[in-house]
């Protein structure tokens, strides 16, 4: 075989040698690039002491409740303990026998004229109850002196419950303690102590130690 045509026929294998190579490392390039990769994982946080400083300089703290909204709270409590004590929410229950008080608080006419001596109300007790925001302003109020002749006092907790629940019952809080029964036109009630007791077990007064 001639000379020139050997030479020819090996650079001819060397070239299909080469392609074939090639070709293959494409092929591995490819199949390497089709293959998903492993999801990375998420580094945990960590506390950073300076970053909590910061956020806890620039998020706003919230306020912390008044003296006023407190004893909002505080009498809005004590009339719902009332309220079911007295009637269990009845709204035109009527006490015939006795005091004759009226409504879910039992309102007596005692009662009502004692804030028609202040000047909150010109109605009778029957009028209180047709009006039932007026009574609810009324009754407010009347625990609201209460509550600030109780806080005067320094009374704290249940006492200050009990304080509020006598004063509805007997129109003066002093007498919390009293065991002595009550009498109305010849019926008998519940003792003040009872019964402030009682209305005070029905409130959230544990919590009031401020």
């Amino acid at each position: 075989m001639p000379t020139k045509e050997r030479r020819s026929r090996t650079k001819e294998r060397r070239s299909r040698f080469y392609w074939s190579l090639l070709g293959a490392m494409v092929g591995v390039v490819l199949t390497l690039l089709a293959v998903p990769k492993p999801p990375q994982q998420v580094q945990s946080a960590t506390w950073n002491p300076v970053s909590e400083k910061f956020l806890s300089l620039r998020l706003p703290k919230s306020p912390a409740p008044s003296k006023a909204a407190i004893a909002q709270d505080r009498v809005t409590d004590v009339m719902e303990a009332i309220k079911h004590q007295e009637s269990s929410g009845g709204v035109h229950l009527t006490n015939h026998s006795g005091s004759g008080a009226v409504g879910p608080y039992q309102i007596t006419t005692i009662r009502v004229e004692e804030w028609q001596r202040r000047g909150w109300v010109s109605f009778d007790k029957e009028g209180i109850l047709l009006n039932p925001a007026l009574m609810y302003a009324l009754v407010h109020r009347d625990l609201s002196r209460a509550y600030d002749q109780a806080i005067a006092q320094g009374l704290k907790g249940c006492d200050l419950a009990r304080f509020l629940a006598a004063s509805w019952y007997s129109s003066d809080g002093q007498h919390r303690h009293s065991t002595a029964p009550q009498f109305f036109n010849g019926d008998r009630y519940p003792s003040i102590a009872q019964y402030a007791e009682e209305v005070a077990r029905k409130t959230d007064c544990r919590h009031w130690q401020t």
